[in-house]
């Protein structure tokens, strides 16, 4: 193992790139940091694997083309969050693929429904149906149903 000093933390820092402040405000899963991924493996699986582990193969596989070797350090510090324009990268890295999820994961912040944890942060989950009430969705990490007023704002991802 690799001893870690000032010199090569000075190092690493002047190739990795830094998240501007008015991009951390967009970051989904800061929380707990898969969120998106369990709705992408959840898709992927059509509904029958969306742990942490089935979600992190996800993140790591989308980490590594941008962190290379790093990537286990950078999700160990930072988590897998991922902010939107990320998201809508991942999506145009999936080319046709992409049908696959059209409509099926969106994104919302956490204030807009009543008693949701944690507060004031954006959250990916799994769109189930519309109707009169509003979005009917399943949290993938929470393993739980709810539903998202309409009156909402929402995000197709």
């Amino acid at each position: 193992m690799k001893k870690l000093t000032k010199q090569s933390l000075d190092e690493l820092a002047k190739t990795m790139s830094v998240i501007p402040e008015s991009d951390l405000s967009g970051i989904v899963g800061a929380y707990w940091g898969d969120c998106f991924w369990r709705c992408v493996a959840y898709v992927n699986s059509g509904g029958s694997s969306y742990s942490e582990s089935a979600a992190e193969s996800y993140a790591y596989g989308y980490f590594s083309s941008t962190w290379g070797s790093y990537t286990n350090g950078y999700l160990a510090s930072f988590g897998a969050g991922v902010t939107l324009s990320q998201m809508v990268d991942y999506r145009s890295s999936l080319g046709s693929a992409y049908n696959n999820y059209a409509g099926k994961i969106i994104v919302f912040n956490t204030n807009d429904v009543n008693n949701y944890s944690p507060t004031n942060t954006m959250h990916a989950v799994i769109l189930i149906s519309r109707n009169s009430n509003g979005y009917y969705v399943f949290d993938p990490q929470q393993s739980a149903y709810l539903t998202i007023s309409e009156t909402s704002k929402v995000n197709f991802w």
